[in-house]
């Protein structure tokens, strides 16, 4: 081998000449083709030496040749590659021991697992024998079991029986005191429908006879005064009649001067007091008409109020016939 060159600076080199790692690349596939061989010979060994020397010399030429930002580069990738194979050697290594851990570990579990499947086994064996001698113990107390519940179950069975029994004779019970209470209440309903229509009928009665009785004492009073007040009218009539007629013989009579025409004016004055005594007349003769009315307005009310009444009464009598078909 050649001692290291030490360069005062560092030198220019060509773009184009081969890099530090295809160097180190050729070097690696040589090694494995002489591994492959086997011995190298003698002059084979010189050869490859001297040709190494001789691409190491080369190198060295471009590295002087080269330029500072070029060099600077080569030194950086130089670098970078000794880094690369740096790191992959340390990889190589924290993967080897992690290989071998987990080898281990593999193993360890292995051997656990087969810990505890031989545990397990003698567990299950122990838990199996413990089952069998739990089912021959149950088949040996079921005999006696299945008595003791057959003869629980029986007693029960027939004390339900007899609370059925029991019950379905209550309800029997209650089905006919209830009964007996709904008929003894519908009967009493009857009756009292029965004594309201009845009573409600007599009030009606008494009613109508009372309403007719005062109908026919208020038409008595009206035809004796209708009466009276038209022979009074007749009485006065005729005599205003003949006093009028007495004066326009008396006025007709006269002769023309100054008494014809007092008697003129008297004549007029008594058209006039006439003219009132008709308008007051027409306006008693509208208060009658308008109590007349409203006579029949309260009288429709009464016959209104009649009619409700008996439509209450139909529909208790309705209701009472309703119940009495139900409680049938």
């Amino acid at each position: 081998t050649l001692p290291p060159t030490h360069y005062p600076a560092p030198p220019r080199t060509n773009n184009k000449s081969e890099s530090l790692e295809h160097v180190f690349e050729n070097c690696e596939k040589d090694a494995k083709a002489a591994k492959r061989m086997g011995i190298m010979k003698i002059e084979e060994f010189e050869r490859v030496k001297a040709r190494m020397a001789q691409q190491h010399l080369e190198k060295e030429t471009q590295i002087q040749n080269l330029q500072a930002e070029e060099q600077r580069l080569l030194y950086n990738n130089a670098a970078i590659t000794i880094q690369r194979a740096q790191r992959g050697h340390l990889g190589r290594k924290r993967a080897k021991r992690i290989r071998d851990k987990s080898h281990t570990m593999i193993k360890k579990t292995k051997a656990v697992t087969l810990l505890q499947t031989r545990l397990r086994g003698i567990l299950a064996r122990r838990r199996a024998a413990e089952r069998r001698d739990w089912e021959i113990r149950q088949l040996v107390y079921a005999k006696s079991l299945n008595d003791i519940q057959r003869a629980w179950r029986g007693w029960m069975g027939r004390r339900r029986a007899t609370a059925m029994r029991r019950w379905r004779a209550c309800l029997t019970l209650q089905r006919v005191g209830r009964g007996y209470n709904g008929r003894k209440v519908a009967r009493d309903v009857r009756r009292g429908l029965e004594y309201v229509r009845m009573v409600n009928e007599m009030a009606v009665r008494i009613q109508c006879a009372w309403k007719v009785k005062v109908a026919v004492e208020e038409f008595r009073v009206r035809r004796v005064h209708c009466i009276a007040a038209t022979e009074l009218q007749r009485v006065y009539r005729g005599r205003r009649g003949r006093l009028r007629a007495a004066k326009v013989r008396l006025w007709e009579n006269t002769p023309p001067g100054p008494e014809r025409l007092e008697l003129g004016l008297e004549m007029i004055q008594d058209s006039k007091d006439r003219f009132e005594a008709q308008r007051d007349e027409i306006d008693a003769l509208h208060r009658a008409q308008e109590k007349a009315e409203n006579r029949i307005s309260a009288i429709s009310k009464e016959f209104k109020e009649t009619d409700q009444m008996e439509g209450e009464i139909r529909q208790l009598v309705t209701k009472r016939d309703t119940l009495g078909r139900e409680t049938d």
